[in-house]
């Protein structure tokens, strides 16, 4: 079997014993599900990129996620295969392409509604991003209240009109893309620094705020916190537009029912992420034997860790203002 959304939905749901597109559904959600938490067990390697961020000059706080994109205006115009006298709604993401990660789900549109002959929606105002790593953005489209789907793909940040001609097709077990719901950065690895000029130290929220009360002081800043997984706080504020560069281990793409869904996590995962769906799958069915099934994920989870995860680096690795598993304080 290939390592693909199809091919790996398909063996789990004959292993498990039902086949039907209802259960191929559900096996899909859990797939989903036990990436993430493979993903959030460790800081594996793979997960590991760097991100760039144009700072805003005066301000302390810096949103270094690729920010939600604002909603696309719309309009219908004739031609097209919409279906008339529905109502859909637009919104877009943006895609980095240095880890292929996509921004959170923008804000929707408002209604568009086809009638008669006009069943194309017109698109204009397609935000951009200031991300210098944003290269692509997304367009996903719902109908009539329902979950959004991708409709199209922008491959630049320049383009700001399009159209949407007809309905999005989605297989009766998911083959299609939905937006994230949430940002892509689970955890920052190291000290951030500024491109060409200096690393920064950390400090603790706490103490930062404390320190920069009694100034505003803005420059080069020399010091960072963390206030949010995807928000920085950094004294002095920054006075001009720096380039902050930072590392920092991602949350994973979803995949789908599809041969061309590939995999975020390597193959040599493969065997954990079967263990956790098939625990999910006993669990739903309530089957005896969900309970080793569970321990069976947990053991061999903890043996890859063990085996195959790539040491952590004590002296890049910094307590975050949220506190982990080191045992760091939280302030």
């Amino acid at each position: 079997m290939g390592w693909n959304g199809k091919d790996f939905i398909d063996e789990l749901t004959a292993k498990l014993g039902d086949t039907s597109n209802s259960f191929k559904n559900k096996t899909l959600e859990w797939t989903n599900e036990g990436i993430k938490e493979i993903c959030a067990r460790h800081d594996w390697s793979f997960l590991r990129v760097l991100g760039k961020k144009v700072l805003t000059a005066d301000q302390a706080t810096q949103d270094i996620s690729l920010g939600q994109p604002s909603a696309p205006s719309v309009a219908v115009s004739s031609g097209g295969s919409l279906t008339a006298d529905s109502t859909y709604n637009v919104l877009i993401t943006f895609i980095e392409s240095v880890s292929g990660i996509e921004s959170v789900a923008g804000v929707a549109s408002s209604d568009a509604s086809p009638t008669g002959a006009n069943l194309t929606i017109d698109l204009t105002s397609i935000p951009t991003s200031p991300d210098p790593l944003v290269t692509g953005r997304r367009i996903y489209l719902s109908k009539d209240s329902g979950d959004y789907y991708l409709s199209s793909t922008l491959s630049d940040n320049t383009t700001t009109t399009a159209s949407i001609t007809g309905d999005v097709t989605v297989g009766e077990v998911r083959d299609v893309l939905k937006p994230p719901l949430q940002h892509a950065i689970r955890k920052i690895d190291g000290n951030p620094f500024i491109t060409d000029f200096r690393a920064l130290s950390y400090i603790p929220l706490k103490q930062i705020i404390e320190q920069s009360w009694a100034s505003n002081t803005s420059g080069d800043p020399d010091t960072w916190s963390q206030e949010q997984e995807e928000k920085l706080y950094l004294y002095p504020k920054p006075s001009s537009a720096r380039t902050l560069e930072y590392y920092y281990f991602k949350i994973p793409n979803e995949i789908t029912y599809s041969l061309t869904s590939l995999f975020p996590i390597p193959e040599w995962l493969k065997a954990d992420l079967d263990r956790y769906v098939t625990w999910k799958g006993y669990e739903y069915r309530d089957r005896n034997g969900q309970e080793s099934k569970f321990n069976n994920f947990e053991e061999m989870l903890k043996r890859s860790i063990s085996e195959k995860g790539a040491p952590k680096s004590i002296t890049a690795h910094v307590p975050d203002v949220v506190g982990d598993s080191d045992g760091f304080a939280i302030y």
